[in-house]
């Protein structure tokens, strides 16, 4: 059989819901590289914030972050691909932003920025202090990330909308034809310069010759994993996942409390 990969999308997938990874997957993976297939992360998140959760389960393919718009090997600086906002596009979104008085932060290679210590960056702040330096997540705070040198690589923009008509008001008065706008969470609305989707991200993978999109499956839940599991041979929607993502996906697991990755990786490896 030829080798296989599989991406997982993190939170409502490769997470329960307590952030602690797929323990069924984690009692699988040796024999899962015993078959030879080799599973990725494709996240919403920046990559440092899931290197405790590769470092776990013993993942070695580049991370997928930034909902594709960064791609890099773990503990790497040097992208394997990144693809930046429009500096003009960053300031007028911010400008609508601050009119609203709603808080964003700001997703970047070297990591997140704020003008405020709160929300995400507060969450952040506090889960450094549980993990190696290695793996926390350089935080930037402050007005000077408003300069413009500081915009130049940015990945995404991260707004915290709790009020879910408030979110879907500011997704139409956003929406640009230079933009990729979706939800990645419940409250959270994450912006992106066009183009920028996991599924992309896996057809740059298949480009650089780390994957075989013909062999390759994927996990999701939610509509920023939608193109992934499209452009994969195989997406398969969890349990848990959003109506439009089990509507479209080829196949359905458990659910992410119930181990699914795993149960569906349990019953691949018989075919091995």
């Amino acid at each position: 059989m030829e080798r296989q990969t599989v991406y997982c999308d993190m939170d409502g997938t490769l997470l329960d819901d307590e952030n602690r990874v797929d323990k069924l997957l984690k009692k699988l993976m040796p024999a899962i590289e015993q078959a030879d297939i080799h599973i990725g992360i494709a996240t919403g998140r920046l990559d440092y914030m899931v290197y405790g959760y590769q470092q776990e389960l013993g993942l070695t393919m580049p991370i997928i972050s930034c909902n594709g718009a960064l791609i890099r090997e773990y503990g790497q600086k040097e992208p394997l691909f990144a693809s930046y906002m429009p500096i003009e596009k960053i300031e007028q979104i911010i400008a609508i932003l601050q009119k609203e008085e709603l808080d964003f932060h700001l997703y970047l290679p070297k990591g997140v920025s704020g003008l405020t210590d709160t929300n995400r960056i507060a969450y952040f702040r506090e889960l450094n202090k549980s993990l190696t330096p290695r793996n926390q997540i350089p935080l930037f705070i402050g007005p000077s990330i408003m300069q413009k040198k500081e915009l130049t690589e940015v990945l995404k923009i991260l707004v915290i909308i709790p009020d879910e008509q408030k979110l879907e008001r500011m997704r139409v008065e956003l929406q640009d034809p230079k933009l990729t706008i979706v939800s990645s969470a419940t409250g959270l609305l994450d912006i992106m310069a066009r183009g920028n989707t996991k599924g992309h991200a896996l057809e740059q993978l298949q480009k650089m010759g780390r994957l075989d999109l013909a062999q390759t499956l994927a996990f999701g839940d939610n509509e920023n994993d939608i193109e992934m599991l499209e452009v994969a041979k195989t997406g398969i929607a969890m349990a848990n996942a959003k109506t439009e993502v089990i509507a479209m996906a080829d196949e359905q697991t458990a659910s992410n409390t119930e181990n699914g990755v795993g149960v569906y990786m349990k019953e691949l490896l018989k075919r091995y």
